[in-house]
């Protein structure tokens, strides 16, 4: 821990301004190497307020005014260090300064949007001062109208000190070249997770203006919202865009339509079709801008395409054979399986024959005509399964001769059933 050297609050060591007062901890550099200073000052600065107190923003007009003043101090003073550190970016150390700056950044911002959903979501005091409200309301004190513009107007300083965080990424995500992005795997999954943490912000902001009665018009969101939500993802490849959290927007078309606003519900879509679309866009330029830059792996591209190519063609070839070879077994199964009925059918008649007391000598003759039919029925089996297992008859099988041992040893706990003591 440390003391501000301005107001002697107690702060962290790796806050770099004070939560009370806004001053900013001095920071000595070591010339011989001030780029590493510089990335380790960058990871002390606070812009998150955490405890931040609604009752103070509420009642104390200097507090508010403070912490205003300071988060956008803090906020340029943020980026012109970044600047700093873009500055020192050589040849030599590019790759490991935008991947200690980028990190950080990102971390920062993400951090920024989990603490913002956190102070949307917490309404317990406003939720004691709604509750006066609404008692001043049903005894006839006021009017709801009067009623839900003293709760927007009691809310408003709280509401629009946590709104700036909104702001402040946007600008943050100015500072980072949307290319290097579409180059970085790790990145990319950050910028991912930032979005998730972004759009779960905005529909906690829409969930606490619509506790209080308010409504919030897609101009607002659209200006204050939507532009930074869609700055975040340039640089996103195209599968990256099919994972885009929006639920944001989805929890407003919902507070729109409940309210019957259906001319607002209905340019949500339209947006976020034609944000996409200049997303997917941008994608390609970045695509065919890495391409240019390297030419042997564009080569090495068009070369593996077209391997692939042929190997679609062969597995369509292979699909071919394989639906014939299903056709043909399936045309030998049914085949079978008339033989098969056939024999059942002559038998049955031959049973029903035999047992006959008057007429027996016709029926014998009528039993010899059937038998002739047999050997015939028979063949045909035969000649069927040489052509489907090679063999003269399913038994002989090795497919069959394994299922009927396995039966076997269920049943009676020995692969043959002559071995068993029965």
């Amino acid at each position: 821990m440390k003391y501000c050297v301005k107001c002697g609050n107690l702060m962290d060591d790796d806050m770099m301004f004070c939560s009370k007062c806004g001053a900013k901890s001095e920071i000595i550099y070591n010339n011989s190497n001030k780029l590493n200073d510089k990335l380790d000052e960058l990871k002390q600065y606070n812009i998150c307020i955490k405890n931040l107190s609604w009752e103070k923003c509420t009642k104390d007009k200097d507090y508010f005014g403070k912490l205003f003043g300071n988060k956008d101090y803090i906020e340029q003073d943020l980026k012109k260090l970044i600047d700093e550190i873009l500055e020192c970016i050589s040849e030599n150390n590019h790759d490991e300064v935008i991947d200690k700056l980028y990190t950080v950044l990102f971390d920062k911002c993400i951090d920024l949007m989990k603490t913002t959903k956190k102070q949307y979501d917490d309404t317990k005091e406003l939720d004691e001062f709604k509750s006066q409200i609404i008692i001043a309301v049903k005894s006839g004190q006021m009017s709801r109208e009067k009623g839900n513009a003293i709760l927007q107007k009691i809310d408003d300083p709280y509401y629009i000190l946590i709104s700036t965080n909104f702001l402040y990424v946007g600008e943050i995500i100015d500072k980072i070249d949307k290319y290097e992005i579409f180059l970085n795997e790790v990145f990319r999954k950050k910028i991912l997770n930032l979005i998730s943490d972004y759009s779960k912000a905005f529909e906690a902001l829409i969930n606490r203006r619509a506790k209080l009665g308010m409504g919030f018009g897609f101009g607002a969101a659209k200006e204050n919202f939507g532009q930074f939500y869609f700055k975040i993802m340039q640089g996103l490849r195209k599968t990256d865009l099919q994972l885009i959290n929006e639920d944001g927007w989805t929890r407003l078309k919902e507070i729109y339509e409940s309210y019957g606003w259906e001319d607002e519900a209905k340019l949500i879509n339209p947006y976020l079709i034609d944000a996409k679309s200049e997303l997917l866009h941008l994608a390609d330029e970045f695509e065919s801008k890495y391409w240019n830059e390297h030419p042997e792996k564009s080569k090495e591209k068009d070369g593996m395409i077209g391997k692939i190519d042929e190997i679609n063609k062969q597995i369509v070839e292979l699909q071919k054979e394989i639906s014939m070879e299903d056709n043909k077994k399936s045309n030998h199964k049914k085949e079978l399986e008339e033989l098969n009925d056939k024999e059942s059918k002559i038998n049955k008649k031959i049973e029903e024959l035999e047992k006959k007391i008057f007429g027996k000598k016709k029926a014998q003759e009528e039993v010899n005509n059937l038998k002739i039919d047999l050997p015939e029925i028979k063949e045909k089996r035969e000649q069927n399964n040489l052509k489907k297992y090679g063999v003269k008859s399913v038994a002989q099988t090795e497919e069959w001769k394994e299922k009927h041992k396995q039966t076997n040893l269920k049943k009676y706990g020995q692969e043959n059933y002559f071995q068993t003591e029965e």
